[in-house]
């Protein structure tokens, strides 16, 4: 996540020349590196990603300014009860997915009930 809004953040700064993105997060690059068709966040990261940008792996803890920020942000995060994400989807189609994913799990399990009957 924290990736892409890096990637977004460029974009909207325009025309540019060359970036370099630091992360300590090495799951994440190698998830970009190993890209399959079926994960949306990784679609937009590549959709993002063009010749103007290195993504770069960094050890964590170590004392890099801007890293030690984005963990101590990262852990001011998780700390929190509700963090507000936008996923670019209203809540009325989120609400409406999951209530067709719980009733097509309710109508399996009823299946299966009575198959068993």
């Amino acid at each position: 996540m924290a990736i892409k809004q890096a990637l977004l953040w460029k974009k909207a700064q325009g025309p540019s020349t060359h970036c370099h993105l630091f992360t300590d997060s090495l799951s994440s690059l190698k998830a970009l590196q190993k890209f399959k068709p079926n994960n949306n966040l990784l679609e937009e990261i590549q959709d993002l990603l063009d010749g103007s940008v290195s993504l770069h792996w960094v050890k964590a803890h170590i004392g890099i300014v801007g890293n030690e920020a984005a963990d101590k942000a990262a852990k001011e995060a998780s700390d929190r009860q509700v963090i507000d994400i936008h996923l670019g989807i209203p809540e009325r189609s989120i609400k409406s997915h999951i209530r067709n994913l719980l009733l097509r799990e309710w109508q399996d399990r009823w299946n299966k009930r009575d198959a068993k009957g």
